[in-house]
C-alpha cells in the first residue's frame, strides 16, 4: 500500500491529481448536503413556484401568461442546451484521446485514468446523456408552441402579428 494514498495500490499505473483533497467522512457528508439541498429545491418547487406559476398563468390575459411560459420554458431550454454543449464537447474530448478524464481536465478529487476501449465507452455514455439534455432542451423550446396551439384562440381568431 502507498502510504500517501492509503486507497490506492502500486499496481495503478496513473492518477490524476484532483483539486480537493478530502476524507472519505467529508466526502460522505458532503454528499449528504447536495441530496437535501436537492430535497429543499423539489420541496420549493413543489409547494412554491408551482402554485405560483399557475395562479399567474390563470390571472393573466392569455398573451401575458403565454410570454411568461416562453420566458420560463425558454431559459430551462437554454440551461439544457448548455449542459448537453458542455457534456458534447466532454464525451469528444474522451473519445478523441482515449482517456478518461481527458489530458488537461479539471477533477475535483483523486481519479484514476482510464484508458482505450473503457474510455471510450465512458464517452459514449457521456454523449448518450449529452444527446437527451439536448433533445431536452429542443422540447422545452417548443412546449409554449404547443400550448398556444392547444389552449389558444381557433386559427381563424388570432390576429396576425
Amino acid at each position: 500500500m502507498n502510504s500517501e494514498h492509503p486507497h490506492r495500490d502500486r499496481d495503478d499505473v496513473t492518477w490524476r491529481r484532483g483539486l480537493l483533497h478530502w476524507s472519505y467522512a467529508t466526502l460522505f457528508w458532503s454528499l449528504v448536503g447536495v441530496i437535501l439541498t436537492g430535497l429543499v429545491v423539489t420541496i420549493f418547487v413543489a409547494t412554491v413556484a408551482v402554485p405560483w406559476l399557475r395562479v399567474e398563468l390563470t390571472v393573466r390575459p392569455f398573451e401575458e401568461a403565454l410570454a411568461l411560459l416562453r420566458v420560463i420554458f425558454g431559459s430551462l431550454a437554454f440551461i439544457f442546451f448548455g449542459l448537453g454543449a458542455l457534456l458534447t464537447r466532454y464525451a469528444w474530448r474522451i473519445w478523441r484521446h482515449a482517456e478518461a478524464p481527458p489530458p488537461d481536465a479539471i477533477v475535483l478529487f483523486d481519479t484514476p485514468v482510464i484508458r482505450g476501449p473503457q474510455a471510450r465507452q465512458r464517452a459514449a455514455v457521456i454523449g448518450f446523456a449529452a444527446c437527451l439534455l439536448l433533445a431536452g432542451s429542443v422540447g422545452l423550446s417548443l412546449f409554449p408552441n404547443a400550448v398556444e396551439r392547444a389552449v389558444g384562440p381557433a386559427s381563424s381568431e388570432r390576429s396576425v402579428r
